[in-house]
């Protein structure tokens, strides 16, 4: 069987990030396997990276990752696409415009931020890195839904995923404009949108070692994108 290419497209979106790069980097099939990560957001490309890099350091050392804002690049030879477009990386690609919605961060008071002892208590505003005020930008919504910015920017990519590739969506609320098949997950669950502004946070307290990584380990091997991967083992 010939090397398998996994290529996550919307790599930086924060519900699925974790879940999705634990599963990856605990994945061990027969055959060598690489993974592309795409997203149009620097910055949450970076942490999706990061992130990824420290799981397999642990997990699966052996496999090579590159990371790319270039779909077409992410896309060469891909043999699995996973998609997990977010809003902010449609916006991007689409030029509907994205704005800052740092609202909550610049209004509430320094204590407030740090959630009476919530053990995911975020950095007050003022000590917010421009990178960091810049990944928790959400697009603007006066520009389209957030359903038509992602449908717009999947028939872009849709052009150019090899036809003989194995699609997974994990997209929220999305039907992709296609009419290949493709597979389905309502996974992972939602996540309230002060959750997702703490996940960048958590990330980084996994790759610093600050946090024990066993937690996502365990959801990895019980996921169904990682039934969806071993599946392919079979074609």
């Amino acid at each position: 069987m010939r090397e398998r290419i996994v290529a996550v497209l919307g790599a930086g979106n924060m519900r699925t990030a974790p879940l999705v790069s634990a599963t990856l980097a605990r994945w061990y099939p027969d055959v060598p396997f690489g993974i592309r990560l795409f997203d149009a957001n620097p910055e949450r490309l970076d942490l999706a990276d990061l992130l990824l890099r420290r799981l397999l350091d642990d997990w699966n050392d052996e496999i090579p990752v590159a990371s790319s804002q270039s779909a077409t690049d992410a896309l060469d030879g891909a043999t699995e696409v996973i998609v997990t477009m977010h809003e902010d990386c449609a916006r991007r690609m689409t030029s509907r415009g994205w704005s800052p919605n740092l609202e909550y961060f610049e209004s509430a008071n320094t204590l407030d931020l740090y959630g009476g002892g919530d053990r995911n208590r975020p950095t007050p505003v003022e000590q917010l890195s421009e990178q960091t005020r810049r990944l928790l930008e959400n697009p603007g919504l006066e520009s389209g839904s957030r359903e038509d910015a992602i449908r717009e920017s999947m028939a872009q990519i849709l052009k150019i995923i090899p036809e003989e590739a194995r699609l997974l969506s994990l997209t929220r609320g999305v039907v992709l404009p296609v009419e290949r098949p493709y597979a389905h997950f309502d996974w992972p669950p939602p996540v309230a949108e002060m959750g997702l502004q703490l996940v960048p946070h958590q990330i980084l307290r996994w790759v610093r070692g600050d946090e024990k990584i066993e937690p996502l380990a365990q959801a990895a091997d019980a996921s169904p994108v990682m039934a969806w991967l071993k599946d392919s083992e079979a074609g």
